[in-house]
C-alpha cells in the first residue's frame, strides 16, 4: 500500500529529531569546551555540568530515537481449510504452507492423531450470554504446526541464502541441542529415530527429497512405517535460538528476533466462490471452514550495531527469510499468485455462458 503524506510525516518527524539532537549535541559540547578552557571557578565548573548534561539529553534522545526506528514488527496473516465432519485438514493447491500443513498432519504420529481426532477445532460457545473462547488440544497442535513449517522455511532460507563458501558462518544444531524447541510435537516426532533405525525399510528419510516426493512414498508403505526427518535447524554462528513465553526467540549479539505463531479458532474470510469454484466443494457443504492463522516476527537491533555497519550487511537473511515467509503464507500473496481475481472472472463467464 503506498501512503505518501503517511511516509511524508514520518520522514519529516525523524528529520527534525535528528536536528534537535544535532544542535543539543553541538551546544552541548562547545559550552563543556568553553568549561575546560576557562581557568578554574565556579563558572567554569558550571559550564562543564551544564554542557554534560545537555549532551546526555542529547544522547538520550537519540537512543530513544534508534530503539523506535530500530524495531520492526511484521503480521503474516493465513490460512487453511478444514473439514469439521472429518476432522481433518484439507490440501489447498499451489498455497506452499496449507500444503506443508496437509502433509505433515496426515503423517503425525498415532497420539498427535489421537487427540486431534478427539478434540474439535475452534472451541467457540456462549457462556452466560458472553462469546468465550477456550483454546482445545487441536487449536495448540495446529499452533505446533505451522511453527513447525514455518522453522523449516527459516532453515531453508538461510542454506538458500548462503553460498558453498559462507556457509562456514553457519552452525547446526540437532535436537539434542535445543531442547526447548522440541516442546513442539510435530518437531519432536519428525525428529525422534524409530527403533531399527539401521534397517531402512522401517522408515522414511525425507532428505534430499520434496516433502511432497516423502509423502507419496510413505503413502506407498506400509502404515506402521514412520516417516523420519533427520531434524537440522540451521543458524549463523553467532545467534542462539530458545523459547520464551511461547515465543521462538533468535538472540544474536547485534539484534534479537522473536517469531510467534498463532492460530485462535478464529474463521478466515476467504474471496467469495472460492471453496467452491477452487476447490471444488459443494457450495452446500456446511462441514467445510477455512481457518485463520498467523505467525507475528519483531525484529530489535541493538545499540552496539550502529559500531559495525559493515557486519550488520551479513544479516541480510533475515530480509530473505521474511521474503520467502510471506510468499509461502501470506494469503494476500497465494491470491495474486494463482491470480485469483482473473480466474473467477472468466469462470463466471463460462458458467454465464453454459447457463444460457
Amino acid at each position: 500500500m503506498y501512503n505518501p503524506v503517511e511516509q511524508f510525516n514520518q520522514n519529516r518527524k525523524s528529520e527534525v529529531e535528528t536536528l534537535i539532537v544535532a544542535v543539543l549535541m553541538a551546544t552541548g559540547v562547545n559550552i563543556f569546551v568553553s568549561g575546560i578552557a576557562m581557568p578554574k571557578s565556579n563558572n567554569s565548573y558550571f559550564l562543564v555540568i551544564a554542557g554534560l548534561i545537555v549532551i546526555i539529553l542529547a544522547l538520550t534522545i537519540f537512543r530513544y530515537q534508534f530503539i523506535a526506528t530500530s524495531s520492526t514488527h511484521k503480521r503474516f496473516r493465513g490460512f487453511f481449510v478444514y473439514n469439521t465432519e472429518k476432522r481433518e485438514i484439507i490440501d489447498v493447491p499451489n498455497y506452499d504452507i496449507a500444503m506443508r500443513m496437509w502433509i505433515y498432519m496426515r503423517s503425525a504420529s498415532d497420539e498427535i492423531q489421537r487427540v486431534w481426532k478427539n478434540n474439535v477445532l475452534g472451541n467457540t460457545q456462549f457462556v452466560s450470554g458472553k462469546l468465550c473462547e477456550e483454546k482445545t488440544e487441536s487449536d495448540r497442535i495446529v499452533s505446533e504446526l505451522l511453527e513447525y513449517c514455518v522453522l523449516e522455511i527459516l532453515t531453508t532460507s538461510l542454506m538458500d541464502y548462503y553460498d558453498d563458501i559462507n556457509k562456514r558462518k553457519l552452525k547446526t544444531l540437532g535436537r539434542d541441542d535445543v531442547p526447548d524447541v522440541l516442546q513442539n510435537r510435530f518437531l519432536y516426532w519428525y525428529s525422534l529415530k524409530p527403533e531399527g533405525i539401521d534397517d531402512y525399510k522401517k522408515y522414511l528419510e525425507f532428505d534430499g527429497c520434496t516433502v511432497e516426493e516423502a509423502f507419496l512414498k510413505s503413502a506407498k508403505d506400509a502404515r506402521s512405517m514412520k516417516p523420519y526427518s533427520r531434524f537440522e535447524l540451521v543458524l549463523p554462528k553467532s545467534t542462539n535460538i530458545s523459547r520464551k513465553d511461547g515465543k521462538i526467540v533468535i538472540d544474536d549479539p547485534l539484534f534479537s528476533l522473536t517469531m510467534k505463531c498463532s492460530f485462535g479458532g478464529n474463521n478466515a474470510i476467504t474471496p467469495i466462490n472460492f471453496e467452491r469454484l477452487y476447490l471444488g466443494i459443494d457450495a452446500n457443504d456446511n462441514s467445510i471452514k477455512p481457518f485463520a492463522m498467523s505467525v507475528d516476527v519483531t525484529i530489535m537491533f541493538k545499540a552496539k550495531c550502529l559500531l559495525f555497519p559493515k557486519k550488520i550487511k551479513e544479516y541480510a537473511w533475515i530480509d530473505n527469510f521474511l521474503n520467502n515467509l510471506d510468499r509461502m503464507l501470506s494469503e494476500d500473496y497465494y491470491y495474486k499468485k494463482i491470480g485469483w481475481g482473473t480466474a473467477e472472472t472468466v469462470i463466471r463467464c463460462i458458467e454465464t455462458k453454459d447457463e444460457s
